[in-house]
């Protein structure tokens, strides 16, 4: 079950809208913040993968079935933070950007560029 879920949070849906920055924040700090701040309102999971560390977001539900994340948010190795958008939720990258650079890395708040499809 647990490997399914790993699998499943690893397909991203093919539409999505992406803000990119950089940060010199260690990128643990950064995705255990990010961890926080989705779990409030929802279900996310801290992930280690090739380039840094990954948090997938998912809307909370009452079932065990693990759905694809309608967010995914990066602190890459060299600096890079990403945020993903996908299907309905793209639209939301700008508002959920800007609470996350609030609370977790204050430092790019000024510096974003608007969403990329």
């Amino acid at each position: 079950m647990f490997l399914v879920a790993i699998l499943l949070s690893a397909a991203m849906p093919a539409v999505s809208s992406s803000i990119k920055a950089h940060s010199d924040r260690p990128i643990g700090e950064v995705a255990a913040c990010v961890e926080t701040e989705f779990d409030d309102v929802g279900v996310s999971e801290n992930l280690s993968f090739e380039f840094g560390r990954k948090v997938d977001f998912r809307i909370a539900k009452e079932t065990d079935t693990p759905t694809s994340p309608v967010m995914s948010f990066e602190a890459r190795h060299d600096g890079t933070l990403v945020l993903y958008g996908f299907g309905d939720w793209k639209d939301a990258v700008e508002p959920m950007w800007k609470n996350l650079a609030r609370e977790c890395f204050p430092e790019v708040q000024g510096a974003v560029t608007r969403p990329k499809s």
